[in-house]
């Protein structure tokens, strides 16, 4: 959570509220419906931190919460190949949440540590070690993948607006996604004690971001 349960709880409200915006001006473009996807899990995700903190039902909310930010990678994925006008099967790509959800929603007691700090939340889950492996391999590749194929668009673009909003896309994931990772790297230790409170705190600059590409896509567009 960032930093105490109001902060997290404001945070869910303005990346809903974000969504709603680019829904009602800018209509259900490719590019506004997986903006708005990803600002909904952002705050769903926002939002059972809240809970976590102050509600009495741990195993319900961090198996939720690791939910919500399970399925961010395979949605920014999905995304990128749909703006970029690549051939995938869209099935391949949500394979690994889906077997990542069903071992949360079947774990028993599959939060072992959960506390609220001043700064973030420790939540420990009762995963395999190689299956927590797996999952950080599927979190980095895919992020890595879609930064990869924006910057190969953007390097190709004939359009100086669209090779902007490849590149600020690629500016909102490294900035939402990577300084974590890097945390991850240097503190392996961490594994998935802090990592989505860390996350949490990088991802409300895309909430910022998100509005400005969907400008710069409708303007394209025009």
């Amino acid at each position: 959570m960032c930093f105490t349960p109001g902060i997290s709880i404001s945070t869910a409200l303005i990346e809903f509220a974000i969504a709603v915006f680019l829904l009602v001006v800018y209509r259900k473009t490719v590019v506004v419906k997986f903006f708005v996807a990803l600002l909904v899990f952002l705050g769903l995700y926002q939002f059972t931190e809240f809970m976590l903190c102050t509600t009495n039902n741990v195993q319900l909310w961090v198996r939720l919460g690791f939910l919500a930010y399970t399925f961010l990678p395979a949605i920014g994925l999905h995304f990128v190949l749909r703006y970029t006008k690549k051939n995938f099967n869209i099935l391949m790509i949500y394979i690994p949440v889906i077997i990542f959800s069903l071992i949360a929603l079947f774990t028993k007691n599959f939060s072992s540590l959960a506390i609220c700090g001043k700064f973030f939340v420790s939540s420990k889950l009762s995963i395999n070690p190689v299956v927590l492996v797996l999952y950080w391999l599927y979190y980095t590749v895919y992020a890595f993948v879609s930064a990869f194929i924006l910057l190969r668009a953007a390097m190709i673009a004939k359009n100086a607006l669209k090779r902007q909003v490849y590149l600020m896309i690629i500016m909102a994931e490294f900035l939402s996604i990577f300084p974590a990772l890097i945390l991850l790297v240097l503190f392996p230790s961490l594994r998935l004690i802090i990592f989505p409170s860390v996350y949490c705190q990088f991802a409300i600059i895309f909430a910022f971001i998100a509005p400005i590409c969907v400008y710069l896509d409708n303007k394209i567009r025009k």
